[in-house]
């Protein structure tokens, strides 16, 4: 029997995500089946997405937030995500919210987890390419050893209201892990390994050490200890690194009470200001021995220009190696080892980077050299989506068997007493049963991690049917969330149990959830209705100085523009563009920009499509131009040479459509040469391209016409072949019917060449002409090659042939033994087929 904590269903999913939000940036690693596993890349193409939230009055900045939003009232607030948020932040750090961490609380108007939700939601629809949909995706967290299960619970909650699947939930350490398990095998496969892991993040770090055994193709990883610090992180170095700066600014410009009585203390923009110059600099110190550091504008009319060195730079950080060294022993003494016996050490987060770290790491294990195999800002997600691969189906992974500790304490408390369930040693794989007579023991309990409640549950017993010796036992175990839950409840002599789950006071109710999802729903469609304002105002923008420099600069849209249109397209876009300006810190409402922007295209349309028209009418005459030469050419030299068989009737329909098509060219040439018509057109492209059409038409007719023509007879017994007579089939005519006893040809017969008037005049029912498809070749030069290779004289041209040679008419007369009886025949198939 399951708590209502695991209510949140695991689900197929194409793609996992592996997860890991910390208090500066967001990481996600994406789990794809055929790419594999791999980091996201963000809108900006970086891997690293600040993982900040602003939100602030649209009207006044300054106001302070309510502690409630009215979802009806959303639109007079403006909020923004990631790196936009970021910048917002060095201007009013008041707006802001980072990191993952207090999730149960409520900040800035919004509950934590529905500023979460919405984070989660635009990260997983940027990243990539805006491939992905939230419905579509699973996620993997992995959160730090700090993190209490009271939020772990709540980040559950939070991917319910993001409607996105959550696979599970794992820490930070079994991460790490799990990459160097997946990712450095050939480091331990021949032995076992000893490895710590350090994390030096924003607001705290840890150290783990871990056991890795090889166990052939499943190694086996286990967590020795784990050790932390919830205070120590880089945001502690940039605390002590802006106060530096701010006294180094106090006495580069001696200001003191007696020089500045007025001055107390710099204003929080100011501090903004030297926090973002430390950020940098310590950046640059990780890899130079020296720094410039230049500030002005933050307090009056001072500034600073000096230089930093690294061993300036070291001198602050006194306690935080310290503390890092505290963390570090108390790893090894945890795992109950000798620093001699850690094989290897990794370095994770971004302060790790710094030297002085490196070195004070080096001393307190007592090694030459540390190890960062791994991608120090990736790995935490890359494990996470190992984790998430290898609950999926679909996804092919080497297993690897990781168990951690709890680092918590587990209470079950109940009227009578309470019992301890898990200690800080106890694995997260782990079950626990607890055994209590069952006609004595309470009936209501509540399941306590560090003092708060997680679970309210109420045990309904057949008392009717208990005996002394039944006993009530109830094992408890931990879901894929971390969070403890009732694995199972029975009583010894197999009679079932009801029990009844209550939500403790800090989880969210389904009325809560559903007020929630209607906050996340009217954000984003807000947002939606904003991106389309923003477009719209940007093509709006674009279009008022694009036709305002057309009017002003443009020749051609000078020459189509009557010069009064000119004139109020000026005087109109002008008024606009004030308009536009005047609208910059206010909210622009769609429709009225949309009817805006409707109006200036209504007034250059006319104008615009003129210019359009106007440049593309020129190159069509000039092909028009250059079919009327060609036609003119085939029809007075190319034709009467190369196709004297063309009939009289066709040469005259294209002489027609040239002469028609002329006159028309020479009628409209001035408007083209002239542009006289540019106000108002009179000639349009595609009247010229119908004219083009017209005449390319009867031109391709007539230069594709071919005749049929009949086969001369080389031998009266051997008849040839006719060349394109189709392969016989058993309902015709037999191969050896086909040579002989067919058409045959008198060898000292003569063919006249006949042009196309004498063609017409004599003989006109001999030949038949058709028209080919488009698709038939028509070279001239390939007509003429086959005509060179023929091994006969070039055959007369039949006209009106209106009986086609089939294998039937020569099996029919193929007694035939001349030119005579073959026409007589053929006069014969007409009438039989007139009749």
């Amino acid at each position: 029997m399951t708590s209502f904590l695991y209510l949140f269903i695991i689900s197929s999913s194409c793609y996992v995500f592996g997860i890991d939000i910390g208090t500066e940036y967001i990481k996600i690693a994406v789990t794809d089946p055929e790419k594999g596993i791999r980091a996201a890349l963000n809108q900006q193409s970086k891997r690293l997405t600040p993982s900040y939230f602003a939100i602030w009055d649209f009207y006044n900045p300054t106001q302070k937030i309510p502690a409630v939003l009215d979802r009806n009232l959303f639109e007079n607030y403006q909020w923004e995500f990631f790196e936009p948020a970021k910048s917002h932040f060095y201007r009013y750090p008041s707006h802001v919210v980072k990191g993952i961490s207090p999730l149960i609380d409520r900040s800035h108007g919004l509950l934590r987890r529905e500023i979460l939700a919405l984070q989660l939601r635009e990260i997983i629809t940027t990243i990539e390419e805006g491939k992905f949909k939230p419905s579509e995706t699973a996620l993997v967290f992995t959160v730090e050893p700090t993190l209490s299960r009271q939020e772990r619970v709540a980040l559950a909650e939070t991917c319910k209201l993001a409607n996105i699947t959550l696979f599970a939930i794992i820490e930070s350490p079994a991460a790490a892990a799990r990459t160097y398990a997946m990712e450095k095998r050939s480091f331990f496969q021949f032995g076992q390994k000893i490895v710590m892991f350090i994390d030096i993040g924003a607001t705290h770090s840890w150290a783990a050490v871990f056991r890795f055994e090889p166990n052939g193709q499943r190694p086996i990883v286990n967590e020795l200890s784990v050790s932390y610090n919830s205070t120590l992180g880089g945001n502690s170095i940039d605390e002590k690194f802006v106060l530096f700066l701010e006294e180094k600014f106090k006495e580069v410009n001696k200001i003191n009470e007696e020089t500045e009585p007025e001055f107390d203390g710099f204003s929080e923009k100011a501090k903004m200001t030297f926090l973002r110059e430390a950020i940098r600099a310590k950046e640059i110190l990780s890899l130079n021995d020296i720094v410039n550091i230049k500030i002005e504008d933050v307090f009056k009319n001072y500034e600073m220009n000096i230089n930093i060195t690294r061993s300036e730079f070291e001198s602050l950080l006194g306690f935080f190696t310290e503390s890092l060294q505290e963390i570090y022993n108390e790893a090894v003494s945890k795992a109950n080892l000798y620093q001699n016996k850690i094989d290897s050490l990794e370095l994770l987060g971004g302060c790790s980077r710094i030297p002085l770290i490196q070195e004070t790491l080096k001393k307190a294990a007592n090694m030459v050299k540390l190890n960062r195999t791994m991608n120090s800002d990736e790995a935490l997600a890359i494990g996470a989506g190992y984790f998430g691969a290898a609950m999926k189906d679909n996804f092919e992974i080497k297993p690897v068997k990781i168990s951690s500790h709890l680092q918590i304490q587990i209470l079950l408390k109940h009227s009578k007493g309470t019992h301890l369930i898990f200690n800080e040693t106890n694995k997260n794989t782990d079950k626990v049963r607890k055994i209590f007579n069952a006609t004595t023991c309470d009936r209501n309990y509540t399941i306590l991690a560090d003092g708060i409640p997680m679970l309210d549950f109420q045990i309904h017993l057949p008392e009717a049917n208990l005996t002394l010796n039944d006993k009530l036992i109830i094992t408890f175990a931990f879901n894929r969330f971390n969070a403890p839950f009732i694995y199972n409840i029975s009583l010894s002599s197999g009679i079932s149990v009801k029990t009844t789950f209550m939500k403790p006071y800090w989880m969210m109710t389904n009325e809560q959830m559903r007020d929630s999802q209607l906050v996340i729903e009217a954000m984003e469609d807000i947002v939606k209705k904003r991106q389309k304002v923003h477009k719209i105002s940007s093509e709006y923008e674009r279009f008022i100085l694009t036709m305002k420099n057309r009017v002003n600069h443009d020749e051609l849209f000078q020459k189509v523009t009557p010069p009064s249109l000119q004139n109020e397209i000026l005087s109109v876009f002008n008024e606009h563009e004030k308009w536009l300006d005047s609208m910059k810190d206010k909210q622009i409402n769609l429709n009225e920009l949309a009817d805006r922007f409707m109006i200036l295209r209504r007034l250059t349309r006319d104008a615009e499509i003129r210019a359009e028209l106007f440049i593309k009418r020129g190159p069509e005459f000039a092909r028009l131009k250059r079919l009327l030469d060609q036609v003119f050419h085939d029809l007075t030299v190319s034709w009467p040479i190369k196709k004297p068989y063309l009939p009289v009737s066709k040469i005259e329909s294209v002489w027609k459509v040239y002469n028609e098509t002329k006159i028309w060219y020479h009628e409209n040439i001035g408007y083209i040469e002239t542009g006289e018509d540019s106000y108002e057109l009179k000639v349009l492209p595609h009247h010229i391209d119908k004219k083009i059409t017209e005449l390319e038409n009867w031109y391709n007719l007539t230069r594709k016409f071919k005749p049929i023509v009949k086969p001369r007879w080389l031998k009266k017994d051997k008849p040839t072949k006719p060349k394109d007579l189709p392969s016989p089939d058993p309902n015709r005519a037999t191969k050896d019917e086909t040579k002989e006893g067919l058409f045959k040809t008198d060898s000292n017969s003569e063919v006249k060449s006949k042009s196309v008037g004498n063609a017409k005049s004599e003989e006109n029912n001999d030949v038949e002409f058709y028209e080919p498809d488009e698709d038939e070749d028509d070279d001239d030069s390939d007509d003429d090659d086959e005509d060179e290779e023929q091994k006969y004289q070039e055959p007369e041209i039949i006209y009106d042939q209106k009986i086609e040679l089939t294998p039937e008419f020569l099996r029919k007369h193929k007694d035939i033994t001349s030119e005579r009886e073959l026409k007589h025949a053929i006069e014969e198939e007409k009438k039989n087929k007139e009749l």
